[in-house]
């Protein structure tokens, strides 16, 4: 916009992908449908909302079953803008980038065979920064930055009225999403740096703040996997057959109320605004010790604040009680809200941990000064956020009741809050999530050493080594297992335990050879050999286990040593290698020949091993000492 003073940049990427997914669905047949009292609730609903055509199956005409193609798009918008400002004397810098990304998505996936149903999901992103840099005397630079982030994710559920319906595996007309999703996530940090560049020093501090803003009013897509179990605000209706289904004579009914209004049972709100803050600081130093001796060291603080909701009355956390063991404390833990614990942890679901620091160090050396060796090496303090999705602890606020035959003879209703006085109103005990009241900053050492050294060839030969262990690692364990036929707690039934118990460490050998430099071709071969061990992979690992998942736990409640070996993704051996080769050009003045100027052409290929499988058993044993999933290697033949 200016000479060298004012600059503006836009871009705009849409794409738009189209697909079909073939599904085979048992949905009801239109004799069915013509078969049901006008008045009936089925018949209005099948009405309002018809399935698609099948053809009667020979055992049963009422039901019918196909083979369909869903539909499903994702249309996707990205766009940036960039503006920059630079003073007449150079020396200050003024600079805005702001990003879009919106995404509108739907699959096959939750598609029921009824097309009225299928929602569209729709995802946004709001990126902005500012940004001041100022050239100060002496090789200094001061550069201020303020930054914010908006998310958007909005997956509905169309007719919430309508609660889950199922007769086994026929479809029906309602939505299987336990609930609706929207959710409002911004983030607000604030950054200063400093550097300075004397002689052979270059001198960096920097603190950063961080206001995370997140207001939802379902809960997230990893709810299941945390242990909160299922989640039914709309209701469910469990049928023993269609003609039960027609006939408005559900089997089963369940629904989720709140799980402090036993005696008198109200709806569970499921809606928060939680907010925390982080804080990070840091000082590092580069120095140029020898022209072939370089070193780097620096030191980074972190605060990772604790996660709690604006009305602190709905955060609720299993506390510990008094005990000598871990196992008497559990028994003697207590539901309660945290603006109602004692001492400093009122208002909290975990202690503040306010130490946290992170050295480093590095450096590289010419052994030999001919700029064609160098030795690298390098270690590092790497500490790790909590996701606050493990520490969501909405799910201690609701609990599902269930009603069934003939205790409590379930009516098909919708909507379902007139069934609200007809269920058993007193609560009996029910899973918890308990976050650990203890819990710290998980964190990872990080090491490198390395060789590298450049052959007249123009090749390049690398070997290095690469560790890491990771200490205090988030897990999950499923506690209050019974012992003796009783459980620990008899108050609580199976509690979804998050702590500091995981652990992890991994080493790896590398070689890598490649081409520099070379005119038109550039090829490069690397091969890793690597070992990595843990006792838990992933405290969420559940979530994606299937539709009825074994969630992640240890074998032996508080004790994670029974579980260590081969993490889930050790891959002992990856080779890889790749080439890039720049066609040579015609030299010709002819179209044709300046068409085929300026090609290249590349390839990559790999040959991994592959990773370890653990097989569950379809029987699990629960006894007071283990919770055996996993099946037992009895016979080895080959």
């Amino acid at each position: 916009l200016q000479r060298n003073r004012r600059f503006f940049s836009s871009a705009l990427e849409l794409s738009r992908l189209r697909d079909r997914t073939v599904v085979d669905l048992r949905l009801p047949t239109a004799s069915f449908i013509a078969g049901l009292p006008a008045d009936s609730l089925a018949r209005r609903l099948l009405d309002e909302f018809p399935p698609l055509p099948s053809a009667p199956s020979p055992q049963d005409p009422n039901v019918g079953t196909g083979r369909y193609q869903i539909p499903g798009f994702i249309d996707t918008l990205l766009t940036t803008q960039r503006v920059d400002q630079h003073s007449a004397d150079g020396k200050d810098r003024l600079l805005l980038r702001y990003t879009l990304a919106a995404t509108a998505l739907a699959t096959s996936r939750n598609s029921d065979g009824y097309p009225g149903l299928q929602p569209t999901d729709h995802h946004s992103a709001h990126n902005l920064l500012l940004g001041w840099t100022r050239a100060l005397a002496g090789g200094s630079v001061h550069e201020l930055r303020l930054g914010g982030s908006r998310g958007r994710v909005h997956e509905p559920r169309p007719r919430a009225d309508i609660p889950i319906l199922q007769v086994s595996s026929l479809r029906l007309p309602s939505n299987t999403r336990q609930l609706e999703l929207r959710e409002n996530n911004n983030v607000l940090q604030f950054s200063d740096q400093w550097a300075s560049h004397r002689g052979r020093s270059s001198l960096r501090a920097g603190f950063d703040y961080r206001r995370n803003l997140a207001n939802g009013t379902g809960a997230t897509e990893f709810y299941d996997s945390v242990g909160a179990g299922a989640v039914f605000p709309y209701g469910f209706f469990l049928f023993p057959n269609l003609p039960a289904f027609g006939r408005g004579q559900p089997q089963a009914f369940s629904l989720s109320v709140d799980r402090s209004s036993s005696g008198r049972l109200a709806f569970a709100d499921l809606s928060r605004r939680y907010r925390s803050r982080d804080l990070a600081a840091f000082l590092q130093n580069d120095l140029r010790l020898h022209r072939r001796f370089s070193l780097n060291v620096g030191l980074r603080y972190e605060y990772f604040g604790v996660l709690h909701n604006v009305d602190r009355s709905e955060d609720v956390n299993l506390y510990f009680g008094p005990g000598a063991t871990i196992e008497e404390r559990l028994a003697a833990a207590t539901l309660r809200r945290t603006e109602d614990h004692p001492g400093d942890l009122r208002g909290l679901l975990h202690h503040r941990d306010r130490w946290n620091l992170a050295p480093s160090i590095g450096l590289a050396w010419d052994p030999w000064g001919r700029g064609q060796t160098a030795v690298r090496a390098g270690y590092a303090v790497a500490l790790d956020r909590v996701a606050d999705t493990l520490r969501d602890p909405r799910s201690n606020t609701h609990q599902v009741v269930n009603c069934s035959a003939p205790r409590c003879p379930p009516r098909f209703q919708v909507p379902v809050q007139t069934l609200l006085p007809l269920l058993p109103q007193e609560l009996g005990p029910a899973g918890v999530v308990q976050i650990d009241e203890n819990l710290v900053t998980p964190y990872a050492q990080n090491w490198y050493l390395g060789v590298q050294h450049a052959f007249p060839s123009r090749l390049l030969l690398e070997i290095g080594h690469a560790g890491s262990v990771g200490r205090k690692l988030i897990s999950r364990d499923s506690t209050n297992r019974p012992v003796g036929g009783r459980s620990l707690n008899p108050g609580y039934a199976g509690v979804s335990f998050f702590s500091n118990a995981g652990n992890s460490n991994y080493v790896s050998l590398e070689a890598a050879l490649r081409s520099r430099f070379s005119p038109g071709l550039q090829y490069g071969v690397s091969y890793t050999y690597s070992h990595a061990i843990d006792n838990q992979s992933d405290a969420m690992e559940g979530y994606r286990s299937g539709p009825k998942p074994i969630r992640a736990s240890f074998t032996r409640q508080f004790d994670a040593r029974l579980d260590r070996g081969n993490s889930n993704f050790d891959q002992r051996h990856n080779l890889v290698f790749h080439v890039v080769w720049d066609l040579p050009g015609m030299r010709s003045p002819q179209w044709p020949a300046r068409l085929a100027r300026h090609w290249t052409v590349s390839a990559i290929g790999a040959w991994r091993t592959g990773f370890p499988v653990t097989l569950f058993s379809s029987i699990q044993v629960v006894s007071e000492l283990y919770n055996k999933t996993k099946a037992d290697l009895v016979i080895v033949t080959v």
